[in-house]
Formats: C-alpha cells, structure tokens, sequence
C-alpha cells in the first residue's frame, strides 16, 4: 500500500512540476524557432545579395571510384 502512495504521489508531483515548467520551456523553444526563421527570411530579402557563394570547382580530373557493370534481365 505504501508503495501505490509514493506512486500517485510521484505522478501528482511531476504532473505540478510540468504545469509550472511546460510554459517556460514552450515560450523558450518558440522564441528559438522564431530567432532562426527570422534570420532565414531577412536572407530572402529583396535585393539582397547571397553572401554564400557556390563552391569553386577542383580543376582534378573525375576521381575513378570503381567499373560500371550493365546487368541483361533474363526472362
């Protein structure tokens, strides 16, 4: 018996301690969020320049990684 009390017990304390925490950790995840997507649309912005520019490609020649084997369905 003393143990279904610590049970209910425990379920009634983490059920008060997430009502308390919920709204903190939810206000602090949506303003993370609303932090990225504003620094992703102000990138979209109109006459903007892309900062990134595209990689620069290598003047190597294609590197041969294995041989190209054709396979015939047989039916």
């Amino acid at each position: 018996m003393e143990t279904f009390l610590y049970i209910v017990l425990g379920f009634y304390l983490f059920g008060w301690i997430v009502k308390r925490v919920f709204p903190w950790l939810l206000v602090f995840v949506v303003q993370r969020w609303a932090k990225k997507q504003m620094d992703v649309s102000h990138s979209f912005g109109f006459g903007a320049q892309d900062e990134k520019t595209a990689p620069k490609k290598s003047s190597k020649s294609k590197e041969v990684v294995g041989e190209y084997i054709d396979f015939e369905e047989i039916k």
